[in-house]
């Protein structure tokens, strides 16, 4: 893989060991990736439009989403994200514990790429990247 290309990923989740866990599996990886955390759906919908004081981050071209954070939740960020045009292409990617019948009924419909059961592996993480580019491995 090259260096020299670069992803951005915005990594929404509250717990501390998730974010660590996601940054060192991120370490591994053979292509160049700048990951912006945020720890909820309000944090993140924020970052993404430069309101309320943050700084607007460069856009995604993807987003690892937790389901359950304080404030606003992932299923909620994921309903404001689909109400803003200009975000409607960015792959979406679920962080979850168990996803249980009752994810799946309030996510269709909510441009979901997949589900990643936490925590996130090395082999999640080369899935996700070849689902960006658009093909697969030699």
């Amino acid at each position: 893989m090259n260096m020299d290309v670069r992803f951005n990923v915005l990594f929404v989740d509250d717990d501390d060991v998730d974010i660590q866990s996601v940054q060192r599996e991120i370490q591994k990886f053979k292509v160049a990736v700048h990951l912006e955390i945020a720890k909820d759906g309000i944090e993140a919908l924020n970052k993404l439009m430069g309101t309320q004081g943050e700084k607007k981050i460069q856009r995604p071209q993807l987003i690892l989403l937790d389901i359950n954070m304080p404030r606003m939740g992932g299923i909620e960020f994921l309903k404001k994200l689909q109400s803003e045009p200009e975000f409607n292409d960015i792959k979406v990617y679920l962080l979850t514990t168990a996803y249980t019948t009752h994810d799946k009924i309030a996510t269709k419909g909510l441009n979901v790429a997949g589900h990643i059961i936490k925590p996130l592996q090395h082999d999640d993480l080369m899935r996700v990247y070849w689902s960006l580019i658009g093909g697969g491995p030699d």
